[in-house]
């Protein structure tokens, strides 16, 4: 020990240990006892999760057993977790389940029309509200219409209609608010919706809202609606087929403007007429009709769609602002028409000469 004398390191006593030649701390009693609490400590930490087990007195009354040491103790000698409070759930109100809701009318292409008769069909309400624009699809390809009935299925007598743009809305509201359906006055106005009553409680996870597919939006949108006044313009123009067969004009050149002059007078019962043509070579005798104002050719369609006219059925219509119902002649059929025009005159012409001579006689 000589040759290796002791010393202190940061106030540890150091010696030397000849069997494996080297300086280590020296123990005493207080460091070794220091030493043994700590690990009988960590030890006992594991022995409380695993060996503590409750058991009860006679009377009833609780208590803690160490399995292994056979200590007791009355309280608890592994703390639970404190159990995670729950945020609180909103209740809905009762006034809110019944809250109507408006959308800015600048987001709403939604209108509610009433006055309806009580056995108007989807395919008329369909017909009439796409006067004022194009009727919105939903994912299915189904137009976003809906009559509303009774519980049990009778029909109301009023709807709903969604656009595809919002700028039809008003000129909804322009054309169709206060005109007459079958002489019915109907009523146009901005649609509003209810609340659903539902308890937020149960409220499902949102589902990612599905996007409709940008062709099926080309498609609706593959004949311009345009601005309001190019869709109050078409209101105004009314097309009526099965006025006339084009053989007709071949037989008597003049009537076409007989025709003209019978369907001034007709239509000028609904409002000021502005103009009127007749397209004489189209097969489905059509004639087309400019009023002053919508509403005059709303009273015109519902009058004259289905009325008879020289034995024939007639369809009449807003014009949709495509279709060109005009029919272009072939040169032979253009050089048959002038020869039939011809002989016509000739004709006139011997009939007046023999009335003439007849008065001189």
């Amino acid at each position: 020990m000589a040759d290796h004398p002791s010393y202190e390191e940061g106030g540890v006593k150091m010696v030397w240990d000849a069997e494996r030649r080297a300086y280590f701390p020296e123990l005493d009693e207080s460091v070794y006892n220091s030493f043994q609490n700590q690990f009988v400590a960590t030890t006992e930490s594991v022995e409380k999760a695993e060996e503590w087990e409750l058991q009860h007195t006679p009377d009833g009354k609780p208590y803690y057993f160490h399995k292994k040491s056979g200590r007791t103790q009355w309280t608890n000698p592994i703390k639970a977790p404190e159990p995670k409070e729950k945020p609180a759930k909103r209740k809905v109100r009762e006034e809110e389940q019944h809250e109507f809701f408006q959308l800015k009318d600048e987001d709403n292409p939604n209108v509610y029309v009433s006055g309806l008769p009580e056995d108007f069909t989807e395919a008329e309400f369909e017909t009439l509200m796409a006067r004022c624009g194009i009727i919105a699809e939903d994912l299915d390809g189904n137009k976003k219409i809906k009559l509303y009935r009774t519980e049990d299925g009778t029909l109301k007598g009023d709807g709903r209609c969604c656009y595809l743009k919002v700028p039809s809305v008003a000129l909804a509201l322009q054309v169709l608010d206060g005109s007459s359906v079958r002489g019915r006055t109907i009523h146009v106005s901005r649609a509003v919706f209810e609340k659903k009553q539902v308890d937020a409680t149960r409220l499902p996870n949102k589902a990612k809202k599905k996007k409709k597919p940008k062709a099926t939006q080309a498609k609706l949108l593959s004949w311009n609606e345009g601005d309001n006044a190019k869709m109050a313009k078409l209101a105004m123009i009314v097309v009526i087929k099965g006025m006339f067969s084009p053989e007709e004009f071949d037989k008597d050149p003049l009537y076409i403007n007989e025709l003209k002059l019978d369907v001034q007078s007709e239509c000028s019962k609904f409002g000021e007429v502005k103009k009127i043509m007749i397209f004489d070579r189209n097969p489905e005798g059509v004639v087309s009709v400019r009023f002053e104002d919508p509403d005059a050719a709303t009273r015109c369609i519902s009058v004259m769609n289905g009325r008879f006219f020289a034995g024939r059925k007639l369809e009449a219509f807003n014009w949709d602002g495509v279709t060109d119902y005009k029919v272009e002649e072939t040169d032979e059929q253009r050089e048959e028409r002038i020869k039939k025009w011809e002989s016509y005159i000739e004709q006139e012409e011997e009939r007046k000469a023999a009335a003439s001579a007849g008065a001189g006689a």
